[in-house]
């Protein structure tokens, strides 16, 4: 099946065209990214029942977008404390590759809160196996400390309720009342899954390299999601006001960095059908099961 990234109007912000791309995959399931805040505005893919669903929660219009009090999938961060003006900017569109798009945007010293010019880079992939690949880049022109993310919410089902949701971590520690507490020591311990709590969750790895973090999964939407990241603690929180959990890699401590020194970071989030005992059983069966 051929990939080709299809783009749309989406409207103007001060006389410039607001486009959004659809960056499909082999399967054809797809993304939607608008170079508005370069904010991720959905993830179409395939559900048990055969039709394509929108996990993801994000805004109709591009109106919304500008004046919603909620960053949905936008690119944010802070730049010395003061969070970054990054959401509501028209990025540049760099390069727009078979399955992936470059967008940037530079931020001069007097729109930022911290009085520092900074230059931002995103690149945003959708792969095959339905895998959502964001690479982060900032670069300060004076000395300051920087943390760039990307959050998503996530809808895996209709439901208000959130009874269905389990969680699990990779990490080694769980941040509780603002101490480290080893995973071990807590309902976490052994990577058991644990219903999605009411309040925040936040997992600690201090590494910085790409590593598995947090699995979210919901039985009755026979969906999981794993989350990948080089940041060094996850956030999983539930968001009652959009029906939806959100999913926020980020730097625990931010990142000093020198003028002129850059930032990078990823974050990937795979999504992956959950098959049944029974759907096992007759796949094994089928002379094609080599292909589910």
């Amino acid at each position: 099946m051929e990939q080709k990234i299809v783009t749309a109007h989406f409207g103007t912000v001060d006389g410039a065209e607001v486009s959004i791309f659809r960056i499909p995959n082999n399967t054809n399931d797809y993304i939607e990214v608008s170079d508005y805040g370069c904010t991720i505005k959905g993830i179409h893919i395939h559900g048990r029942d055969g039709q394509m669903h929108n996990v993801l929660c994000g805004y109709d219009t591009l109106e919304e977008y500008q004046t919603g009090r909620l960053d949905l999938g936008a690119v944010t961060g802070t730049l010395n404390g003061h969070p970054l003006p990054t959401a509501h900017r028209h990025w540049n569109v760099e390069e727009v590759g078979e399955n992936h798009l470059f967008l940037s945007c530079r931020l001069p010293a007097e729109s930022t809160p911290a009085g520092i010019a900074c230059a931002l880079g995103a690149r945003v992939m959708w792969v095959n196996l339905n895998r959502i690949v964001i690479d982060l880049f900032a670069t300060p022109e004076q000395d300051a400390c920087i943390s760039l993310t990307s959050a998503l919410v996530l809808r895996l089902q209709e439901s208000p309720s959130f009874a269905g949701y389990t969680l699990r971590t990779f990490c080694p520690e769980v941040l509780l009342g603002g101490q480290k507490v080893p995973v071990a020591q807590t309902s976490y311990g052994e990577l058991a899954f644990v219903p999605l709590a009411n309040r925040p969750q936040t997992f600690v790895f201090d590494k910085e390299e790409i590593k598995p973090m947090a699995e979210l999964s919901h039985v009755e939407a026979a969906l999981t999601v794993s989350a990948y990241s080089t940041m060094t603690a996850m956030q999983v929180s539930p968001q009652p006001d959009l029906n939806g959990v959100e999913v926020r890699p980020f730097l625990q401590d931010g990142l000093s960095l020198a003028a002129g020194q850059s930032f990078a970071g990823r974050i990937i989030c795979g999504f992956d059908r959950l098959y049944t005992k029974e759907e096992l059983e007759e796949s094994a069966l089928s002379p094609f099961a080599a292909f589910i």
